[in-house]
């Protein structure tokens, strides 16, 4: 488990950046969520600042949701390539593609706005959004405020507690984990529910 208390105090804004940038369309690592809120709870005792760090966190996200968004769009070119075709169209099928571009035709904004929110989803949903070629300028549009939202919401309320509740700092070890369990067991519970499906179909 990453311990983010560690990855602020000994990268700070670069260590806030990169996680951010990578969880939001490259690789799918989880300390996202409460990195923020740990984040805004340093801001509360003046170790960092709350606007500086929502500024990092909200360019890292931006950013890396139009790398992921780049990322499936090229994917999505190379599977039509020589090289490469075989084994995108095993990854990649095109039933699950359809499915996909017809989901993003009715809810792609919302899902690239809510996805932050959701850690691995936030990674592959940029990523799904440039295979299936969804509308650009919406993709950007909406990225933008999903990363607004998520930067400012987490931050804030790391800051707000930390803030008004001193027992909170004391604790901030034991709220991350809540956090971790609480954001990615739906997804687990989701996952292994489709496996369980899939097997016994």
């Amino acid at each position: 488990m990453f311990d983010v208390i560690q990855i602020l105090q000994d990268y700070g804004y670069i260590g806030m950046f990169l996680i951010s940038f990578l969880e939001s369309g490259v690789f799918p690592i989880l300390p996202g969520d409460s990195l923020l809120f740990a984040s805004g709870i340093l801001a509360s005792n003046n170790y960092i600042n709350i606007y500086v760090s929502i500024a990092v966190f909200f360019t890292g996200s931006f950013l890396g949701g139009i790398s992921g968004y780049y990322i499936g769009d090229k994917l999505e070119d190379l599977r039509d390539s020589k090289y490469f075709s075989f084994y995108l169209k095993k990854v990649f099928k095109e039933k699950y593609l359809d499915e996909a571009r017809e989901f993003f035709k009715r809810r792609g904004e919302l899902t690239i706005l809510l996805c932050k929110f959701v850690p691995i989803v936030r990674t592959f949903a940029p990523v799904i959004a440039g295979v299936v070629e969804m509308d650009y300028k919406k993709f950007v549009l909406y990225n933008l405020l999903g990363a607004f939202v998520w930067s400012v919401s987490f931050v804030g309320l790391g800051y707000f507690l930390g803030e008004r509740f001193p027992f909170v700092s004391k604790y901030m070890e034991y709220i991350i984990i809540a956090i971790l369990i609480v954001t990615t067991a739906p997804v687990i519970v989701k996952v292994y529910k489709k496996y369980k499906n899939r097997k016994s179909n």
